[in-house]
């Protein structure tokens, strides 16, 4: 089985999970300002105890944008992005420096790649990927470049 398809076992309790640990967190309005994204991302250490017994697989625009941005890509490269690790600690660095005044900009005008829209809600995208790290009790992920289209693609190559 392809990294792709890994699931979450108990993926019904998660939701509430990050819902309870999400609830009213200035970072769910946008636009946020710098101060308000840092300060409400979850604390360097997570306060939930390890949920997962595997090393998740995160797939997505917020996750393979900051995986390119941590490995300072001047141009995407997907087979660069596609099985890097990322902590959290590395997520919240790529979020100080998008969240810190005139960091959005410079980080568009580094990275041609990087589109303004993009640019402008990173930072609170990040925060949300904090919390989502803090409520599986992971401090590290694995990113995917592969996607749900991906794996169901497998699958019915795979079905007899």
């Amino acid at each position: 089985m392809s990294p792709a398809l890994l699931t979450i076992r108990n993926r019904h309790s998660l939701p509430q999970v990050v819902r309870q640990h999400c609830a009213g967190q200035p970072w769910l309005t946008p636009p946020p300002s710098s101060q308000t994204v840092i300060a409400a991302a979850p604390a360097a250490s997570p306060t939930f105890p390890r949920r997962l017994a595997f090393l998740p697989v995160f797939t997505g625009g917020t996750v393979t944008t900051v995986a390119a941005l941590h490995l300072r890509l001047l141009w995407y490269e997907r087979t660069a992005v596609h099985g890097c690790r990322l902590t959290a600690a590395d997520v919240r660095q790529v979020m100080t420096k998008l969240a810190a005044p005139g960091g959005a900009p410079a980080a568009m005008a580094a990275y041609g790649w990087l589109t303004a829209a993009r640019a402008e809600t990173l930072a609170a995208g990040c925060g949300g990927l904090l919390g989502v790290m803090a409520a599986c009790g992971v401090d590290e992920v694995v990113v995917s470049e592969a996607d749900l289209l991906d794996g169901l693609l497998e699958s019915v190559l795979e079905a007899p």
